[in-house]
């Protein structure tokens, strides 16, 4: 089923259990600390992605998450129920530097979470999000752009040839992170922008601590 299917459906579920409740959208965009106008394009469809809200949207409404997503016209199949378990939040990082050379960020954890629909490529506790700062990694990455990411173990000044000509996140000396794409140069590994309008690094200090598998949708907020 596609998306924006499920994103149709789902509006359409919360648009009757809130009418049941006797709510207005506005008075429940109030209960989940949004705008009215959100719960209006929530509710008509026009939303990308399950929002991050949907936990808020399931209490205000007095029902658990899988109930807020389960099907209830059994003329058609089954499907928001699975679709209720496979949904997982995953932890958004700080914004991880896609800049020029010596600008790495931070790396931590944010209290954001991105709602990821569908079966995970890896294990949960090995996957995070990471949102993108800089634009040195375009058009493959832009700034603003949320990427999911697997945890590895550091490989501190070597990199496995699996890891050749990915776009990894890695880390320095410092514990500061930026993300480019790993390449073989002369036999030598290099931090490679997508955008040659910036230089290539050679990763001395460089440990990867993770490989991106996805660019995800933006989500409507975190």
């Amino acid at each position: 089923m596609k998306s924006s299917q499920i994103i149709k459906r789902l509006g359409e579920r919360i648009r009757e259990l809130r009418k049941k409740k006797g709510l207005s959208s506005d008075k429940l965009a109030e209960l989940i600390g949004r705008e009215g106008s959100f719960i209006r394009r929530l509710e008509t469809g026009r939303l990308k992605n399950i929002p991050d809200e949907i936990e808020k949207i399931a209490k205000a409404l007095g029902v658990s998450v899988a109930e807020l997503l389960e099907e209830h016209d059994e003329k058609k199949p089954p499907s928001l129920e699975k679709i209720a378990r496979s949904v997982r939040f995953l932890p958004v990082v700080a914004a991880v530097r896609a800049g020029p050379p010596g600008e790495p960020i931070q790396f931590r954890y944010t209290e954001k979470t991105y709602p990821y629909v569908g079966k995970l490529p890896c294990k949960e506790n090995e996957c995070f999000v990471i949102e993108v700062d800089g634009d040195s990694m375009e058009p493959t990455l832009e700034r603003g752009d949320f990427v999911l990411v697997k945890k590895i173990e550091a490989y501190p000044m070597r990199f496995p040839e699996n890891f050749e000509n990915k776009i990894v996140v890695a880390a320095n000396e410092n514990w500061e992170y930026t993300i480019k794409r790993l390449k073989k140069i002369d036999n030598e590994y290099f931090l490679v922008p997508d955008n040659p309008t910036y230089p290539i690094q050679k990763p001395n200090s460089w440990h990867i601590v993770g490989v991106a598998i996805e660019r995800l949708p933006k989500p409507e907020k975190l």
